[in-house]
């Protein structure tokens, strides 16, 4: 099992400093990662602008961070899941990481998971257009909640509605 847990922690070691790479590759194109097994833990390091190994916490911004943990999770998916990674939700996971990279975020979603279908939570309407406008998702398939209470639970509207009064 030792075996099995380090060649899978060399593979999605790699493939989560690929799609790090890819959503920052203005300015971490070199990125380097490092997926140990250490005390009945696992330890990750990252390079920081060839500066040596550090935890994520260390030397990166709370939205390289952010970025870092969506890229393993992928990763991690990937690799566990594999053809069957097929459906997964993620809830305003971005919300830290600047405009730019999240283009480069829709990027990776389109080109590396073509066959998953993401459901993408947020509260941010500048991310909710990014994502229509990057095509992640067409407006046909966007929804938004509003006017939400405890009495009634959440209004439900499509967002090319909204798209149309906010615009």
């Amino acid at each position: 099992s030792e075996k099995a847990l380090t060649f899978l922690y060399e593979q999605v070691e790699e493939e989560f400093a690929a799609f790090y790479r890819l959503i920052n590759h203005d300015d971490e194109g070199e990125f380097k990662a490092k997926l140990e097994p250490a005390d009945g833990k696992l330890d990750l390091r990252v390079d920081f602008h060839k500066k040596g190994m550090f935890p994520p916490g260390a030397y990166h911004s709370e939205g390289h961070q952010d970025g870092m943990g969506v890229c393993l999770y992928l990763a991690l998916m990937k690799h566990v899941m594999g053809a069957n990674f097929t459906f997964a939700v993620l809830d305003d996971v971005v919300m830290s990481v600047d405009a730019q990279h999240r283009k480069q975020f829709c990027k990776l979603l389109k080109t590396h998971f073509p066959n998953t279908q993401f459901i993408i939570t947020t509260h941010d309407q500048v991310w909710a257009r990014q994502i229509r406008s990057e095509g992640l998702i067409g407006a046909k398939a966007a929804v938004a909640f509003h006017h939400w209470t405890v009495e009634t639970g959440p209004v439900l509207d499509e967002v090319a509605e909204i798209w149309d009064q906010i615009d």
